[in-house]
């Protein structure tokens, strides 16, 4: 009877340590706004490239603006990553990281004159 009394109690001990226990999870980046582009691949743009050999490494712009002197093709992303936190079997979600990307391309007589581009992470708290 005495090893079956302290098998539950070790038991039910394991099951509230399980329950109260809390673990911490760091998600990736999901786009929230704009559109995701490769923007890693920044770097394969260079100045005097067509307008087709930029869209094969970004592909379409998400706004296109033309002014007298240049046409821009505009790129833009804000991402957040979101960390879990479990307590007592409940998980909590809240924005741990934003991070903002753009890309914007400039034309001059259909060949890249200028890319300008940015990216920042923010940490929330």
């Amino acid at each position: 009877m005495r090893v079956t009394v302290d098998r539950a109690c070790g038991l039910t001990m394991v099951a509230c340590l399980t329950l109260i226990a809390c673990s911490y999870g760091s998600g990736e980046f999901r786009a929230v706004r704009g559109r995701n582009f490769p923007a890693e691949r920044k770097n394969e743009i260079q100045q005097g490239a067509t307008a087709s050999q930029v869209h094969a490494v970004f592909g379409a712009p998400l706004e296109v603006v033309r002014n007298s002197n240049d046409i821009q093709w505009k790129y833009f992303v804000v991402e957040e990553a979101r960390n879990t936190t479990f307590v007592l079997g409940i998980a909590f979600t809240r924005v741990a990281r934003i991070r903002t990307t753009s890309a914007v391309i400039h034309f001059k007589d259909d060949r890249v004159s200028r890319l300008d581009y940015n990216s920042v992470v923010q940490n929330v708290r």
